[in-house]
Parts: structure tokens; sequence; C-alpha cells
């Protein structure tokens, strides 16, 4: 094994041991360390970097930035064991990320997409009941898709009106309350489904028609095809509301009603990064996107404060 696989084992571990789930890293980098073995290369370069990056040639200048990027962490990593490693600068395949705009649902499209869910057909009647109260779980914790499809029927405490999210993002697990009519919701779904199935074949809070946990990419798939069948989605069109802008409208909902009831923004931004299970208040900002009602009420507390929000 040469010298540079050993650096990337020591640095693939303390990544995963830092909470980072690898997926892609692991294998580019792989690849990477592969590459320069095959061109007799001992210490990382910026050349062959480059190299490496802008492989293949046809593809988008976004993967060669990624790919760039990858070397250029491993590399720092790298130089404070080899001083002969070069550092790539990431300026050197600049790549601008758009964000793509989020859909900001209103109460009223939820509440159609949840009745069309509703009517879901199935030859045991599960369907609709799970598609419907998945998604109004997600509207009204803000959870992830894989967060909400995740839950297992112990994570689920009615009692104490808590949820319990295991090893999400960052390898992370936290609780989450949820109000009372939440815990009734998800009550009547469990007797439910465990009419349906009174001794299913996994722990899962969710079960599909065959007593399997749903997917993501079915979920994503059933939740498209919803919004299009109530019209705020064109089905000739890659692009449209998705899943997963529940929980950006879940994150503004949440900003606007600490504007309205005058509450200390850092103080509820901290408390909303705990909550939607962010690393921090910075990670959070990714969801606050400008809508009007919330710029106006950002406008009217700097009048009111002579500028200080």
């Amino acid at each position: 094994m040469s010298q540079l696989q050993n650096y990337l084992e020591e640095y693939l571990s303390l990544r995963q041991a830092l909470g980072y789930k690898l997926r892609t890293y692991s294998s580019s980098l792989k690849d990477f360390v592969r590459f320069a073995k095959a061109t007799n290369t001992m210490s990382i370069t910026t050349e062959l970097a480059l190299t490496w990056a802008m492989k293949p040639a046809t593809a988008d200048p976004k993967w060669w930035a990624y790919r760039l990027r990858l070397v250029h962490h491993f590399a720092r990593f790298v130089h404070g064991r080899d001083p002969e490693t070069q550092v790539p600068p990431l300026d050197l395949l600049p790549y601008c990320q758009r964000r793509k705009q989020p859909h900001f649902y209103s109460e009223g499209q939820m509440n159609r997409i949840v009745a069309a869910a509703e009517t879901l057909p199935s030859h045991n009647g599960l369907r609709g009941l799970t598609y419907s109260t998945l998604f109004i779980l997600i509207w009204v914790s803000g959870l992830r898709i894989s967060e909400a499809l995740g839950l297992d029927r112990d994570d689920v405490d009615p009692i104490n009106d808590l949820l319990t999210i295991h090893n999400t993002k960052f390898n992370k697990s936290r609780l989450v309350p949820v109000q009372p009519s939440t815990s009734q919701a998800l009550q009547h779904y469990a007797r439910r489904r465990d009419q349906i199935f009174p001794r299913p074949k996994v722990p899962a809070f969710f079960l599909t028609v065959f007593g399997t946990r749903p997917t993501v990419a079915v979920a994503d798939m059933t939740f498209r095809k919803l919004c299009c069948q109530i019209g705020i989605r064109n089905p000739s069109q890659k692009k449209g509301p998705r899943i997963h802008d529940i929980r950006h409208t879940f994150a503004v909902r949440t900003l606007i009603d600490l504007y309205r009831n005058d509450h200390d923004i850092d103080q509820g931004l901290h408390s909303l990064a705990v909550y939607l299970g962010h690393a921090g208040p910075s990670s959070t900002f990714w969801y606050l996107s400008a809508v009007p009602e919330l710029m106006e009420l950002v406008r009217d507390r700097l009048d009111r404060k002579g500028g200080v929000s």
C-alpha cells in the first residue's frame, strides 16, 4: 500500500468519526489515489489534481469543481504530514453553486395535497392513509423525508409527544417535540396500520400496502404526481415543487412567527437549527428565503427599532 493510500484511509476514518457520511466522497478519492499511482506520482501536486479533476473532458464544470474541492481538502490534510504536498487552489476551477428556488406552500395547497393523498387507491386502504399522514407530519415538523420514513414504531412516543430521530445527517440523533394533535394523528394512523398488519415484518412506523418501509424515491414520485394532480406542478416540466420544499416552508413559517410575536431572532434561529437537526444557525440560513410576508415583518421591526433587527 502506498503512503498516499495510507493518508487516504486515515483521512476518511477521521471524517467518518466526525459524523460525515462519505457516500461518493470515498470512492472518488480512492479513484484519485489510483490515478496518482498510475502516473507514478508520490505526492499531490496542483497539476495532478487538475488533470484528474477535469475528467471526463465532456463533464459539467460543476463536476470538475466538485472533484477539485475533494482533492483540495484531502491535500490540506496530507500537507501536515508531507510538506511536499501542494494544495490546489479552489479558484482554479471556480463554480458558483446556484441554489434551487424553493416553492413555498400555502396552507391551502398543503390541505389539497393531503386531501388528494387520502384518495390514493390501494387494495387494503393503507396507501392513502400512509401518504396523507406522512405529508402532514413533514408539514408540522419540518422533518427531512428520509427522517420521517426512517421512523420506527419505538421512535414515536405519543404519551410525551416526542419523536426520536436516529443517525441522520452528520450521524446525529435528536428528540423532536410535536403538538398533541400531531401525536393523535400518528396514533390514529398506527391503529389502522396495525389492523391491516398486526404482525409486520419490519419495525417501520410508516408502511406500504405490502407491509414494507416506503422508500424516499417512491414517496417523492407520489408527491410530485399529487402536485401535478392539484395543478401546482406542470407534468411536462422536470422542475417544480418538491417534497423537500415543505421543510423550507416550515423554516420560513417559523421565522415569520418569531417576527410576528416579537421574539428574539438570534435565540429563535438557534432553537430552530437544533430542532431541524442542523450543525448551527449558519446551516439554517439556507432555508430562509425572502418571501413578501417575511420581508414586511423584517422592515416593520427595523422601523420600530431604528435599524436593529
